[in-house]
């Protein structure tokens, strides 16, 4: 459910999330983890070398021609996960247990929460007692690979972004916004709707309900029964926001692990 602040939003400079978030503090909302991150700078990891922005790992898609379209490892990709693998089959036996099959993921610089780890392991979640092999693996990373935007997929290689790769994934959202809403435009429902088929981590658990709520006030279009058209900018500047909040919680996952 959509918070309501005590004072509709000003009409601040289009796009500034930080300012908005400033604002509606300033008039009374309650503080969250949504409006936090909209007033943050960006986390990045220091896995990556160079250190580039930390990557935000989407489920399988929900499109079955989208599954269907697994590109081939590179050599280098097939290498740094050949390398990976071994280094974390502790025991020398040619399979990974649960956890380093995660530790695994986290030093290719893809960084799972737990329900989109099970939504990518599948049926492997019924054999993870006994171990994942080399080919079990490499099929799951191969597949998921294949479903990230093209800077996610080059940062997870440990190389540093160009302009050019994000504006590919920008392209790549573009193209996933108008395959969805061919006439331009969408509702709120529509957007929950379209992060969900896009595999985004649904932080919250509750199908973006609270996301999409709390984006819409700092997006300055807070009547969600009005349904307010939502365009594909609209779409660009939510998704950015959902990729902070999706890093600042892995983080904090990460955190709770270690202490």
């Amino acid at each position: 459910m959509a918070l309501v602040p005590p004072v509709t939003p000003r009409r601040l400079e289009p796009g500034n999330l930080g300012l908005a978030a400033q604002d509606l503090l300033a008039r009374g909302l309650p503080s969250s983890d949504v409006i936090e991150v909209a007033i943050s700078p960006r986390p990045m990891t220091g896995g990556s070398k160079p250190m580039t922005p930390r990557p935000v790992v989407r489920g399988p898609p929900q499109d079955e021609e989208e599954r269907l379209l697994v590109k081939e490892l590179s050599k280098e990709e097939e290498d740094a996960l050949m390398q990976a693998f071994a280094q974390h089959d502790k025991h020398k036996c040619g399979k990974l247990e649960l956890h380093s099959f995660h530790e695994l993921c986290h030093s290719l610089d893809l960084h799972l929460d737990a329900h989109i780890a099970r939504d990518w392991l599948g049926d492997l979640n019924q054999v993870a007692e006994d171990g994942f092999s080399i080919e079990d693996v490499k099929g799951v990373y191969q597949g998921m690979l294949a479903a990230q935007t093209p800077a996610v997929r080059k940062s997870a290689g440990g190389h540093m972004l160009k302009l050019s790769d994000l504006r590919a994934t920008e392209d790549y959202m573009r193209g996933a916004f108008k395959k969805f809403a061919p006439e331009g435009t969408v509702g709120p429902d529509g957007l929950r709707e379209l992060l969900k088929s896009l595999g985004f981590p649904d932080v919250h658990g509750d199908l973006f309900d609270r996301f999409v709520g709390e984006w819409l006030l700092l997006a300055g279009k807070p009547d969600a029964d009005q349904e307010p058209p939502l365009n594909v900018h609209d779409f660009i500047s939510c998704v950015n926001l959902l990729v902070d909040l999706c890093r600042d919680h892995q983080l904090q996952e990460e955190l709770k692990l270690v202490e």
